[in-house]
Parts: structure tokens; C-alpha cells; sequence
């Protein structure tokens, strides 16, 4: 059994990583608390400082270790995600501003360990969930509901302007809290449901963003 350090934004989405990467790898994982964990809401720049703070406690090189590492954060509409799919109208101008978290986390990496990922001493996988973990999750319970809105809230001020003259229709959350109650599940229990059922080949098809990262996780079997 390997060890899982899983980098996120909430203990709720380290069990939700850890189960997708047991299917899609056919491994079993000893999930490892990390000390230094995402603050919600804290900023790319503090979410940043803290994965490279972790990365220096990580072998610089050598052969692969047992340990496997997960980075997630969600994209929240940032551009320069190779998995990103076109809006349908322009995002507000402070969103369209946004750094590429993509890119951030990835130079993260080539900072540690080189362009040569074959030669990381850890086996890595990035989840940057376009636009949240609740994409994923909706998709995992039902594909046919894609194409999804983008915000998490209806009442987000963001939302609201980029729907303009019009109103936003129930946003991620919304809709998660929908599917909480029409299930009679806990978050918890609904995003294990997700994890441990859904049709993952399916959500590969229909999501770019989770596509990529189901391939990282396959390259830890090679």
C-alpha cells in the first residue's frame, strides 16, 4: 500500500482524490495528513507559498518513492487551463485579470524537480477541477447534465454580473445542494457517492479538466 498526500482545499475533497485515484490507478493508498493544508478563500499567492514549502520536504531526486502526491485546487474561471472550456459570454473584467493557477502549480513543480517528469523521485497529479470540485462531482452523478454554469453561487456578485441583463440560474453549489436533499446524503456521503460510483470513462469524455488529470494518474502505473 503507498502513501497519498493529497494537497487540497478541504479534508472533504482529500477522501473524494483519494478514491478517484484508487480506481483510475488500481492501487491502494494509505492517505497522509498533510500539516500545512489549503486555507479557503486565503489567495493563489498564500495556496502557492504553501505547496512550495511542501515540495522542499519532498526528495529533490532519486528513484520514484513510495509516496504519491495530489495537488487540487479548483480553477475558479482563471484562464490558461489547457482544460478550460470557451465561456459563453466574457467574464467580468476583474475575473479576466485572474493568473492561470495551471501554470502557477506547474512551475511549482519544474522548480523542485526539472522538466523531466519522468525523472520526479514522486509521483504527481494535478487536479484543477474546471471550474470546482463540484463540476466533477455533479458530472460523476449524472454526465448528461454537462454543459454546467461556472459559479458557485447564484447570489455571487460575480455570477450576477456576468448573467447581465438577465438573472444566473441555480450555479454549482446550488444544484449540489439540490442533489443533497433530493438524495437524503450528507456533502460527505453524496461526494463519496460521486467518487465511488460515478462512471468515470463518461466524465473523462465530457470534461477536459478531469480527463487530464485521470491521465497523470494512469502515468503512476507505467
Amino acid at each position: 500500500m503507498r502513501t497519498l498526500t493529497v494537497f487540497s482545499e478541504s479534508p472533504h475533497d482529500d477522501f473524494v482524490y483519494e478514491s478517484l485515484a484508487e480506481r483510475i490507478t488500481g492501487q491502494s493508498f494509505q492517505l497522509c495528513d498533510v500539516p500545512l493544508g489549503f486555507r479557503k478563500h486565503s489567495g493563489v499567492s498564500k495556496v502557492l507559498g504553501l505547496l512550495r514549502m511542501l515540495l522542499r520536504t519532498l526528495p529533490k531526486s532519486g528513484e520514484v518513492s513510495d509516496l504519491a502526491l495530489i495537488i487540487a485546487v479548483d480553477n475558479d474561471r482563471c484562464p490558461g487551463h489547457p482544460g478550460g472550456q470557451p465561456h459563453p459570454r466574457p467574464l467580468p473584467p476583474m475575473e479576466q485579470k485572474r493568473i492561470s493557477r495551471w501554470d502557477t502549480i506547474q512551475t511549482a513543480l519544474r522548480e523542485r524537480w526539472g522538466d523531466n517528469r519522468a525523472a520526479w523521485p514522486v509521483d504527481v497529479a494535478v487536479a484543477i477541477p474546471v471550474e470546482m470540485l463540484e463540476s466533477w462531482v455533479l458530472l460523476l452523478l449524472d454526465p448528461k447534465r454537462a454543459p454546467l454554469p461556472i459559479y458557485p453561487n447564484a447570489s455571487d456578485m460575480q455570477a450576477r454580473l456576468f448573467h447581465e441583463p438577465g438573472k444566473p440560474g441555480p450555479q454549482l453549489k446550488d444544484i449540489v445542494k439540490e442533489e443533497i436533499r433530493h438524495r437524503d446524503l450528507s456533502k460527505q456521503d453524496l461526494l463519496m457517492t460521486a467518487a465511488t460510483d460515478g462512471d468515470l470513462a463518461v466524465v473523462e469524455s465530457v470534461s477536459p479538466s478531469f480527463r487530464m488529470f485521470a491521465t497523470e494518474l494512469r502515468g503512476w502505473c507505467g
